[in-house]
Protein backbone atom coordinates (compact mmCIF):
# COMPACT_ATOMS: atom_id res chain seq x y z
CA UNK A 1 0.00 0.00 0.00
CA UNK A 2 1.16 3.57 -0.57
CA UNK A 3 2.58 6.01 1.45
CA UNK A 4 -0.25 8.39 1.11
CA UNK A 5 -2.89 5.73 1.51
CA UNK A 6 -1.46 4.66 4.96
CA UNK A 7 -1.22 8.38 6.16
CA UNK A 8 -5.59 8.39 5.74
CA UNK A 9 -5.98 5.54 6.87
CA UNK A 10 -3.96 6.76 10.55
CA UNK A 11 -5.87 10.25 10.37
CA UNK A 12 -9.58 8.40 9.99
CA UNK A 13 -8.19 6.27 13.30
CA UNK A 14 -7.45 9.32 15.09
CA UNK A 15 -10.62 10.91 14.43
CA UNK A 16 -12.85 8.07 15.05
CA UNK A 17 -10.63 7.83 18.39
CA UNK A 18 -11.37 11.61 18.96
CA UNK A 19 -15.09 10.77 18.29
CA UNK A 20 -15.11 7.62 20.17
CA UNK A 21 -16.93 9.69 23.69
CA UNK A 22 -19.71 11.02 21.52
CA UNK A 23 -20.01 8.23 18.36
CA UNK A 24 -23.23 7.32 20.36
CA UNK A 25 -24.80 10.16 20.09
CA UNK A 26 -23.61 11.12 16.37
CA UNK A 27 -24.12 7.91 14.65
CA UNK A 28 -27.11 6.06 17.06
CA UNK A 29 -29.79 6.52 14.71
CA UNK A 30 -28.28 6.24 11.45
CA UNK A 31 -26.64 3.13 12.37
CA UNK A 32 -29.55 1.23 14.06
CA UNK A 33 -31.76 1.97 10.74
CA UNK A 34 -28.86 0.69 8.45
CA UNK A 35 -28.66 -2.73 10.92
CA UNK A 36 -32.29 -3.10 10.78
CA UNK A 37 -32.09 -2.92 6.92
CA UNK A 38 -29.63 -5.25 6.51
CA UNK A 39 -31.22 -7.70 9.29
CA UNK A 40 -34.40 -7.92 7.31
CA UNK A 41 -32.50 -9.67 4.70
CA UNK A 42 -31.33 -11.60 6.69
CA UNK A 43 -31.81 -15.07 8.81
CA UNK A 44 -30.10 -15.43 11.79
CA UNK A 45 -29.62 -18.90 13.57
CA UNK A 46 -28.02 -19.72 16.87
CA UNK A 47 -25.32 -21.64 15.57
CA UNK A 48 -24.01 -18.90 13.52
CA UNK A 49 -20.97 -16.82 13.86
CA UNK A 50 -21.06 -12.97 12.60
CA UNK A 51 -18.02 -11.20 11.96
CA UNK A 52 -18.43 -7.23 12.43
CA UNK A 53 -15.77 -5.47 10.35
CA UNK A 54 -15.94 -1.37 11.48
CA UNK A 55 -17.99 -2.57 14.22
CA UNK A 56 -17.39 1.26 15.84
CA UNK A 57 -19.22 0.72 19.42
CA UNK A 58 -20.84 -2.01 18.97
CA UNK A 59 -24.65 -1.49 17.68
CA UNK A 60 -25.08 -4.74 16.25
CA UNK A 61 -24.32 -6.27 19.24
CA UNK A 62 -27.59 -4.87 20.78
CA UNK A 63 -29.48 -6.22 17.68
CA UNK A 64 -28.29 -9.35 17.73
CA UNK A 65 -26.23 -10.21 20.54
CA UNK A 66 -28.17 -13.17 22.58
CA UNK A 67 -29.81 -15.02 18.49
CA UNK A 68 -26.19 -16.04 17.06
CA UNK A 69 -23.52 -18.42 18.94
CA UNK A 70 -20.72 -15.69 17.87
CA UNK A 71 -20.07 -12.13 17.28
CA UNK A 72 -16.59 -11.06 16.59
CA UNK A 73 -16.02 -7.06 16.56
CA UNK A 74 -13.30 -5.62 15.07
CA UNK A 75 -12.74 -2.07 14.35
CA UNK A 76 -9.55 -0.11 13.53
CA UNK A 77 -10.22 2.55 16.14
CA UNK A 78 -8.81 1.43 19.65
CA UNK A 79 -10.99 3.75 21.42
CA UNK A 80 -14.14 2.45 19.70
CA UNK A 81 -13.36 -1.11 20.02
CA UNK A 82 -12.95 -0.59 24.07
CA UNK A 83 -16.66 0.83 24.10
CA UNK A 84 -17.85 -1.94 22.14
CA UNK A 85 -16.21 -4.35 24.53
CA UNK A 86 -17.78 -2.57 27.33
CA UNK A 87 -21.11 -2.17 25.80
CA UNK A 88 -20.24 -6.34 24.71
CA UNK A 89 -20.13 -6.73 28.76
CA UNK A 90 -22.72 -4.75 29.94
CA UNK A 91 -25.55 -6.97 27.60
CA UNK A 92 -23.19 -10.06 29.14
CA UNK A 93 -22.18 -11.59 26.02
CA UNK A 94 -18.72 -11.21 26.96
Amino acid sequence: MRKDAWAMKRRAIKHYDSLAEIYDSLYRGEQTAKIRTALESLTLRRTDHVLDVGCGTGFLLEQIGNSVRLTVEADASRKLLKTAAARSKYLNLF
